[in-house]
């Protein structure tokens, strides 16, 4: 894997073209499920451990202040963090979970698995090329964030990063977004406001 690969991001289109992708009518999952799952790795930036270990402890989100807390214990970190959520998705996650009651990830093993074929099926290429890993979705919203003008401090806090981790990963991303820059805004909106 190139350092290309390792830091690539996915643009709007890309995103909802995976979110677009036909299920296999043997599939076990809905599209809701699957888009929620989808959603939840792109808009709350979370590692995949974090949002496994949320997904047993949903007392950590707040929905009426678009946050999720997570105690040391729960990050790579070790130190407490709150994740900052756009109010759009928010609203999506709270209404879910009423209904719903949890995500039901599988295992990093098995979503790496269906990111590959929703990949294949999105962009049409063979399934064994490039494909976003969970740590795609982190990267994008970082880099989606920093492209929209957010705080460079804020959003390395709520990433878990230091503003040099954000700095050097992140740092020549913008042409990546640039033609899609209104859409990046629109799917930004609200966050940390």
């Amino acid at each position: 894997m190139s350092k290309d690969d390792l830091y690539r991001i996915l643009t709007p289109s890309e995103f909802q073209s995976m979110k677009d992708a036909p299920l296999a009518p043997h599939y076990k999952i809905s599209s809701q499920q699957r888009n929620m799952w989808l959603d939840t790795l792109m808009f709350t930036g979370m590692r995949y451990k974090e949002i496994l270990w949320l997904d047993m402890n949903w007392k950590y989100f707040d929905s009426k202040n678009n946050a999720i807390t997570l105690p040391a214990s729960a990050t790579k970190t070790d130190r407490d963090r709150t994740v900052h959520l756009i109010p759009a998705f928010s609203k999506t996650l709270a209404a879910y979970l009423r209904e719903f009651k949890a995500l039901d990830l599988p295992t990093r093993d098995a979503m790496n698995d269906n990111l590959r074929r929703w990949w294949g099926v999105a962009d049409k290429k063979c399934v064994d090329s490039w494909y976003p890993t969970p740590k795609t979705f982190r990267k994008s919203w970082e880099s989606w964030l920093l492209f929209a003008d957010y705080s460079i401090h804020k959003v390395a806090m709520s990433q878990g990063h230091t503003v040099a981790v954000s700095e050097h990963h992140y740092a020549n991303l913008a042409p990546t977004l640039k033609s899609e820059a209104e859409q990046v805004k629109k799917m930004t909106e609200g966050w940390m406001t």
